[in-house]
């Protein structure tokens, strides 16, 4: 029996700023048996575009660079796919950057099961990404995925600079990660000063660094 078919996983919602690639991120998805919608734009307001993708399908699929020409979204796909999650809709994420796992933003994270590294994603590699997001929704979260408050200090905050360095002893005290500004809420800015210490929720069984996300932070 098709996994995604009997978890109702009938239509999939596709959303990419490029007309050509809805079409083909819609082939992988056909080979499942489910059924591909295109999302033709625009993405104007994200609360009511979400409010109406039940109606539309059960899941949604979405590049990341979506506001290249300021016309199709005014959202890129990480503020989409989190969005969608939060309202209990599966989001997978794709992207053929690797830079882009450096500039999603990391609050945002807690609320992407999967990220697929490539604009050309097989069956498999969709299947297996509905279903964590489907567990994660339904209460199972991963190991790697799972949330716990933890120290985190700043390594280091260039002047002028719109980022800062920190590490997380509890994942990895040799690693430093670079964290925008605009991942961080505005109140705790002022704290993000080289050598600072702060508490976060921080996914601490991550794999790898692009994977880590931060959220909840307290200042010490």
């Amino acid at each position: 029996m098709n996994h995604l078919r009997s978890s109702a996983i009938e239509r999939i919602l596709i959303v990419d700023d490029d007309a050509a690639a809805r079409e083909g991120f819609g082939y992988p998805i056909e080979e499942l048996e489910i059924t591909p919608v295109l999302e033709d734009g625009p993405i104007k307001d994200l609360e009511r575009f979400v409010e109406h993708v039940p109606s539309r399908a059960q899941a949604v699929l979405c590049d990341y660079r979506l506001k290249t020409d300021g016309i199709y979204s005014s959202y890129d796909g990480d503020e989409v796919v989190a969005a969608c999650y939060r309202q209990g809709i599966p989001g997978l994420l794709c992207t053929q950057y690797t830079d882009v796992v450096v500039e999603i933003n990391r609050r945002l994270l807690r609320f992407i099961p999967s990220l697929i590294k490539t604009s050309s994603p097989t069956p498999h590699a969709i299947r297996a990404s509905l279903r964590r997001c489907q567990e994660e929704l339904a209460g199972s979260v991963h190991p790697a995925r799972r949330p716990w408050r933890t120290l985190v200090r700043v390594h280091d905050a260039p002047a002028e600079a719109n980022y800062c360095y920190v590490v997380v002893p509890a994942w990895n005290a040799d690693q430093v990660i670079r964290l925008y500004y605009h991942d961080i809420p505005e109140e705790i800015l002022p704290s993000m000063t080289a050598g600072s210490r702060l508490h976060a929720k921080v996914n601490i069984g991550a794999g790898s660094f692009d994977e880590v996300y931060f959220y909840d932070w307290e200042p010490e």
